[in-house]
């Protein structure tokens, strides 16, 4: 029985080589979307103020960041220079450090759809020496007056734009102009930078993918209605604990004078559970309260389903809950979501390998390119793996020999037999 990670590949490890040739001259062109799209500044204090998404964000993160991941080339002076490299980045220009800017790429993805890294050169221009992240709310793509993306003549970005606070962009030097006959219309607090200069990493994509789309942009308006309804629960326990009082001052052989009903008024506005006071037969004191608050719970419930069904995670780990669940079931949900972040993984790995490796590899004369290897995200397959190998050997249809000794030590991350 093969995994499921097996059988669609994801295990896989390929090398990009160098690629030669004639260039191609595509006829198909692309064109700015025109469909409205959430601002990123809310998808962000989504991800800050909701906890369900918030912790299901957190949780794809961590899953991903904790398997164990190699760098892999075939020609050894390619994998010592790049370890060397990755070893470097935040010493010459960054800030981030290469584990830490990994995990970024993920959340930045998952939150806005979106992540940017700025490739730092050298002063010379000719090399790439670190690596940063960029804020995705800052970025966008480089725009003409009438707010369309200039493309070059094969459809591609001629560059992007970074939008920064008045204050920062009037102390800051222009270092790069866009092309001339480009028509980009720049803002007073906006930078240019060349498309060398950019690697945009977006989850998934519609249309012609000039823009990413994560996890919380699907269930935003979902999230919204969840949390109306949190206010609306929590309105309705406040009624039920706490009821509004109301009096009713006079009847119809006492006519209440507007100095009794703003007495009364103060009386009841201050009052708790010590307080104490009287009033004639003819005043009488009510509560407004709520009737059934604890129903509104069941509709709460289905808005953080909606969300977490948005967001492809089984409810025990999005939420962290220990209700029972299904074993069969928990586990068919645990390889569904394993699927999904293995997703994750293989598109922001071949974007990094792509969109920075190939750059550099070609700046510093390579003609293969590395390979990120992940390793598995999940130990119960490690585990249900050697499980069914050593079934296997008890039913005697494989022998146990060092070659297979040593691949069980792999999966266990210990050293091989020597």
């Amino acid at each position: 029985m093969k995994l499921i990670s097996e059988a669609l590949g994801l295990d896989k490890v390929f090398f990009l080589e160098a690629i030669e040739g004639e260039a191609g001259v595509p006829l198909a062109m692309k064109t700015t979307p025109s469909t409205a799209r959430i601002d990123k500044q809310l998808l962000e204090n989504m991800y800050r103020d909701n906890p369900v998404v918030f912790n299901a964000i957190n949780k794809v993160v961590q899953i991903i960041m904790s398997a164990d991941y190699k760098l892999v080339a075939k020609n050894p002076k390619v994998e010592d220079f790049f370890r060397k490299f990755l070893d470097g980045i935040g010493y010459r220009g960054g800030e981030r450090f290469w584990d830490d800017l990994l995990e970024t790429f993920f959340k930045f993805q998952v939150i806005y759809g979106d992540a940017w890294c700025e490739l730092i050169y050298n002063k010379k221009g000719n090399r790439i020496v670190d690596l940063d992240a960029i804020d995705p709310k800052k970025m966008d793509y480089a725009k003409t007056g009438s707010q369309k993306i200039a493309l070059d003549e094969n459809g591609n970005p001629i560059g992007y734009v970074q939008t920064l606070p008045p204050i920062v962009a009037a102390k800051l030097k222009v270092r790069f102009k866009p092309p001339k006959g480009s028509n980009v219309l720049l803002l007073p607090n906006q930078i240019f930078i060349p498309p060398e200069r950019i690697a945009h990493f977006k989850l998934y994509t519609v249309g012609d993918g000039f823009y990413g789309i994560g996890l919380i942009e699907p269930i935003y308006k979902t999230s919204q209605s969840k949390i109306e309804m949190e206010r609306a629960l929590v309105n309705a326990i406040w009624r039920a604990g706490f009821p509004t009082p109301v009096a009713s001052v006079g009847d119809k052989d006492h006519e209440p004078t507007p100095t009794q009903i703003k007495k009364i008024f103060e009386k009841i506005k201050n009052m708790n559970y010590k307080y104490g006071f009287t009033f004639p037969y003819y005043n009488k004191i009510s509560f407004l309260e709520a009737k059934h608050p604890e129903k509104l719970r069941e509709h709460l419930n289905y808005w953080i389903e909606q969300e977490i069904t948005g967001m492809g995670l089984a409810k025990a780990f999005a939420t962290g809950s220990g209700e029972a669940t299904n074993r069969a079931t928990l586990q068919r949900q645990e390889y569904i979501l394993k699927l999904t972040l293995k997703d994750i993984v293989k598109r922001t790995v071949r974007g990094i390998e792509s969109k920075i490796f190939r750059r550099i590899a070609e700046l510093e004369g390579f003609k293969e390119v590395p390979r990120l290897e992940w390793g598995e995200l999940a130990l119960e397959e490690l585990d249900a793996k050697v499980s069914r190998i050593i079934g296997l050997a008890k039913q005697n249809l494989i022998t146990a020999d060092a070659e297979l000794e040593n691949f069980l030590r792999k999966l266990e991350n210990l050293p091989n037999k020597k």
